[in-house]
């Protein structure tokens, strides 16, 4: 990022106002963000950094960036535009995804002294991930699961990009060797009319 975009940015002192006072995040903090830990706060502290320092930061937060200049930074998102990346799978068309999540789950310790148990912290665990969309003569993803069938279990990693109505990239979740526990094929009747689709459930070690 040159100095001249950095001039398009809006008035930074009236974005200072409105967060009352930003903290001073350092590059090293800035580094180990992640899309959902970036506040108001640290696109500020970006918005600060001189164009030498941006380049050694993620294209994610160029994107943000940008979003700042537009002066749409903290309009909510739409659900309906995204696209779904696949390590060495090309497959398009996809129109819904369903069960991005995570959870902690908890352990309940008893210390014989106090009256009630204390609730611990144990595992995170992350929720299945169902991919649906168009059938296509395409059959990647369909032999990608018949090989999990026979034991040959192919991780990959799978992104989940969240866009705007320009088309411009917002916020992504990645799933960390996803593999594909199930397949559900498409519904058929002679007096339909919709669209056949096919969907898979994704299993993965994290989401970030």
């Amino acid at each position: 990022m040159t100095d001249n975009e950095l001039s398009q940015l809006p008035d930074m002192e009236l974005v200072k106002t409105a967060l009352k006072g930003p903290r001073n995040f350092s590059i090293k903090e800035l580094s180990n963000m992640s899309d959902i830990q970036l506040s108001a706060e640290s696109t500020f502290e970006l918005s600060q950094l001189p164009a030498k320092e941006l380049v050694k930061l993620s294209d994610k937060y160029e994107l943000i960036l940008k979003r700042l200049r537009q002066g749409n930074s903290v309009d909510p998102c739409s659900n309906h535009r995204f696209r779904v990346e696949i390590d060495g799978i090309q497959q398009t068309g996809f129109f819904k995804c369903t069960g991005l999540g995570s959870s902690i789950d908890v352990v309940p310790y008893e210390d014989g002294v106090s009256p009630k148990a204390q609730k611990l912290p144990s595992k995170a665990t992350y929720s299945d991930v169902k991919l649906t969309w168009g059938v296509t003569a395409s059959r990647d993803l369909y032999e990608w699961h018949k090989k999990a069938i026979r034991g040959d279990i192919q991780r990959k990693n799978v992104k989940i990009i969240l866009i705007d109505e320009a088309g411009n990239d917002l916020v992504r979740w990645n799933l960390t060797n996803a593999w594909p526990r199930a397949w559900e094929g498409p519904d058929f009747t002679a007096m339909g009319t919709d669209v056949a689709v096919e969907s898979l459930i994704l299993v993965c070690d994290g989401i970030s």
